[in-house]
């Protein structure tokens, strides 16, 4: 079982989510007592039903905890019918409307987002080259963590865009698998070109590569803008998504439609990007204010 489980694992780009993928289905297999592959054939829906009553009641899960775990369940069902010598056939998570009723949500206080103030402190207190071109690509761009530290150097192309102005792209691979390509405007660029003659030689051809030579994680990336914001004395608990949410939310005032802002964060569903955006209601008495069509009063 445990092979079958890292051939499934094996398949997947981000090292982060082969790290999670593998811990939930680990996870699930210990609950139920599952040794082999023929008792993992045994599994059927009333089986994550009851691991899905076990972690609300007694892990005290919340569904935004709950939800990757049984993703993970169901991508590793999907690899298994994919190769007919499993003898797989069902994914039973996907087929019943169990991931349909564990609906996204945001918590409150876990949830950040920068003011227009906030970010230029933040990037203004960057010190190192390479600081400065990773947080001009966070708070320019609605890229995934994961997805920045995947970046590829060797797909990072110099144009120069419609205003004539020197600009850059890059194709990557979005969390699910999807490639795109991330345009970065001139203020990105310049930071990326101000960063490349400090880039560290390296084996690796990621963009950004931390001092060990090797390219950088999470947790390291995560430890930086604690300490950036520190020194920008920026008083909130930001994490990388909080440029996310941040650049969602300013594009939905600019007016960017949401299937748009949608691509740009790599959603496959629109519901997900909605939780992206921050609420405007505080802002409608300013806009309220200041939409006035006028007639002879």
């Amino acid at each position: 079982m445990e092979e079958i489980i890292k051939r499934f694992i094996r398949t997947l780009r981000s090292e982060n989510t082969k790290k999670n993928y593998e811990r939930y289905i680990k996870e699930f297999c210990e609950y139920k007592k599952i040794s082999t592959f023929e008792d993992f054939k045994e599994i059927d829906i009333d089986d994550y039903y009851d691991w899905k009553e076990y972690l609300q009641k007694e892990k005290h899960n919340s569904e935004n905890t709950l939800r990757p775990k049984l993703i993970s369940i169901s991508s590793f069902y999907e690899y298994l019918c994919s190769i007919p010598k499993y003898e797989i056939n069902v994914n039973p998570i996907s087929k019943s409307n169990m991931l349909k009723n564990i609906k996204k949500t945001r918590n409150p206080e876990r949830i950040t987002w920068l003011t227009s103030k906030e970010r230029t402190d933040f990037l203004n207190y960057c010190n190192s080259p390479r600081e400065k071109a990773m947080f001009a690509i966070f708070c320019n761009t609605a890229i995934r963590v994961t997805e920045l530290i995947d970046l590829d150097l060797n797909k990072y192309v110099r144009y120069t865009n419609k205003e004539g102005k020197p600009s850059s792209y890059i194709v990557f691979t979005r969390k699910g698998g999807k490639r795109q390509t991330l345009y970065l405007n001139p203020y990105v660029t310049k930071a990326i070109e101000e960063y490349l003659p400090y880039r560290k030689e390296s084996e690796y051809s990621n963009l950004f590569i931390s001092n060990s030579g090797k390219p950088m994680t999470t947790v390291c990336i995560d430890r930086t803008i604690k300490k950036i914001a520190k020194r920008a004395g920026i008083n909130k608990n930001i994490s990388a998504h909080s440029f996310r949410r941040t650049v969602a939310t300013d594009m939905h005032k600019e007016g960017v439609d949401l299937l748009t802002i949608q691509h740009a964060l790599g959603h496959s569903s629109p519901n997900t990007t909605q939780l992206y955006i921050q609420d405007t209601e505080n802002d409608m008495e300013n806009i309220m204010m200041n939409y006035v069509v006028k007639g002879n009063v």
